[in-house]
């Protein structure tokens, strides 16, 4: 296990308290508004605050105990979590309320026994109205405002073994369940996520994700915090709307590292103009870490193609893989080596293979056609296996089965849920070999590189062949530039093709639409050229193409796709829907309520 680079330090407390007893006047974080102000703090003015925060609390709650935080962007998020480990209380990040947030607030707040709620004034206002039900769950809150006026500062003894967080799952296929997080999973993770990265106290972060998230928690804050580097911090609804605004500030600060989904570099890639990418300098962001999603090999193309004028470097995209059960990190590509990037056979990944394509490029009407699958790097302090999640044995190279993974920043388990603990992270092969976090992902290894292909339990299994369902929404929005960077959400239902039949699973795919002249008429003649495109390239029967407004998409906090939820609405017909393009058998079931029939509405 990597320590982290000049400290023995063993948790995330000792690791930031001594580089602020060394280097009490070096910047650690920035945040900047939407209003053009800025926040900072100094490593020395974090750790004064976080010590009077726990001062605070240690009068209000007791080691171990779990402290809800709900903040609005800003650096008070930072001294709020350092604070709750100074305090030796188990801090739990939540969004701040907002549309569809109140669910999961309470979920989390209920499953994690939350004994008060440290927040904000803005939130404290918002909390317990019509989005919030958190004051009725008798949690108290309480205002950070208050607790930086604390004069007692306070340091509990700080515990390898101890819990340091809990962060819940984003909930995309089931519950948001909540990760134990320990000290000694967290700093191992830092120092090899660090290692692998190259970051270090030079190192210069920027980053619009959400704090409440691993991704943004961990690899954009604590990170940093604990190596003696600095983080400039940004709104994550500020990127959404305007993503100029992310590599501006990379521009201005001379970033060296920043992390985002995939999604991100496309939205950037369509939306910024030629004249606001002639005022950028992005040569000093040598590293572009691509994760949380499923990466697409063409985004990051287009990207480095349409960023190149500005000194991006295409060898600084480093796609990565990672998962809250490991922390956060548990593979990513070398530094300076650029995306690898295969073509495969698509049949052959129907199959449940990776076979390398080699060859000329197949014409569009061949039936051998391939497709690119991206490499998440290689493990670091992590060991990696395919297995068969039905048999429990390992699979050859180029076989796609459920990613396992074993090393020190695998987590502790879920939070007061033994059963399911012991399924996902005391699992063993089929030939004993034990210790390992089933993901619930699947991929393939190949020549020590890790394919992520998709999430196990949204695999499509139509016809015999696993198709995943990313491919089929991207293949989607590639149709249309009513689609394009608008999410949707691919899933199957059952229908019966004859009356001698049983059910069998048909495909049918709902995507947001950006607002346009078109009438229904000419959207149905593109939704009908769509489902026989879609299944030509596939293979497949599309059954079903549902068309919805901007917003409607179900989606998790962190931004993953509801696929189940989204087929739950699709099923009891609770969509607003746009425009459709159905078969007769699916509208027959799912949408002839007055006994009429047809393909739009």
């Amino acid at each position: 296990m990597r320590n982290l680079t000049g400290s023995d330090a063993t948790t995330l407390v000792d690791a930031f308290g001594g580089i602020a007893e060394r280097a009490a006047n070096r910047f650690a974080v920035r945040f900047a508004h939407d209003d053009a102000t800025v926040q900072s703090r100094s490593y020395g003015e974090l750790d004064d605050a976080s010590a009077r925060i726990a001062g605070w609390l240690s009068n209000r709650v007791c080691r171990g105990d779990r402290v809800l935080l709900s903040f609005q962007p800003g650096v008070e998020f930072a001294e709020a979590f350092l604070g709750c480990l100074y305090a030796g209380a188990i801090p739990v990040p939540v969004p701040p309320p907002g549309r569809g947030r109140s669910e999961r607030i309470d979920l989390v707040a209920v499953d994690s026994d939350a004994r008060i709620v440290l927040t904000d004034r803005t939130t404290a206002s918002q909390l317990g109205d019509g989005d919030s039900s958190i004051r009725a769950l008798t949690t108290p809150v309480g205002l950070i405002e208050e607790a930086l006026t604390h004069d007692r500062r306070y340091r509990a003894d700080q515990n390898p073994d101890a819990v340091a967080f809990l962060q819940y799952t984003s909930g995309s296929t089931s519950d948001p369940k909540g990760v134990v997080v320990t000290n000694a999973n967290l700093i191992a993770n830092i120092a090899t996520m660090s290692y692998h990265l190259e970051y270090d106290a030079d190192t210069r972060m920027c980053s619009w994700l959400p704090v409440f998230h691993d991704m943004g928690l961990i690899a954009m804050l604590l990170a940093p915090l604990a190596l003696g580097a600095e983080t400039t911090l940004m709104a994550p609804h500020t990127f959404v709307r305007h993503p100029i605004t992310w590599l501006d500030l990379i521009t201005e600060h001379r970033a060296t590292a920043s992390t985002a989904p995939n999604f991100a570099y496309e939205l950037c890639t369509r939306k910024i103009t030629d004249e606001q990418l002639a005022h950028l300098d992005l040569s000093s962001w040598v590293n572009a870490a691509n994760g949380a999603e499923p990466i697409r090999a063409e985004t990051l193309a287009a990207f480095a193609r349409r960023f190149e004028r500005a000194g991006f470097r295409a060898d600084a995209l480093r796609p990565v893989y990672g998962l809250a059960e490991a922390t956060l990190f548990a593979s990513g590509t070398p530094a300076r080596r650029g995306v690898l990037a295969r073509e495969v056979y698509s049949d052959a990944l129907a199959a449940g293979r990776i076979d390398p394509f080699e060859g000329p490029v197949p014409s569009s009407g061949d039936e051998n056609k391939t497709c690119t699958v991206v490499s998440s790097g290689r493990a670091a302090d992590t060991d990696i296996v395919i297995v068969d999640p039905n048999t429990l044995h390992r699979l050859d190279d180029g076989a796609v089965g459920e990613v396992w993974l074993r090393g020190p920043g695998i987590c502790a388990g879920y939070w007061e849920r033994p059963d399911e603990t012991d399924h996902a992270f005391a699992s063993t092969t089929a030939d004993g070999d034990s210790g390992y976090l089933r993901t619930g992902d699947l991929g393939a290894l190949l020549d020590g590189e890790l394919f992520v292909t998709g999430r196990l339990k949204e695999v499509l299994v139509v016809s015999g062949r696993n198709l995943y369902p990313h491919d089929l929404e991207s293949s989607l929005r590639q149709l249309d530039p009513a689609f394009a960077g608008r999410p949707g959400a691919a899933f199957t239902v059952p229908v019966s093709h004859g009356s001698s039949e049983s059910d069998a699973d048909s495909i049918v795919l709902v995507q947001e639409i950006r607002p346009d002249s078109r009438v229904p008429e000419d959207l149905s003649t593109l939704l009908s050229g769509a489902r026989t495109s879609i299944g030509r390239q596939f293979g497949v029967s599309v059954a079903g193409i549902t068309l919805v407004g901007l917003g409607h998409v179900e989606r998790t906090t962190s931004g993953k796709v509801r696929r189940r939820h989204m087929r739950d609405m699709f099923v009891r017909n609770e969509l607003t829907v746009y425009c459709e393009h159905l078969a007769p058998v699916v509208t027959s079931r799912y949408r002839a309520v007055d006994g009429s029939i047809g393909g739009t509405r």
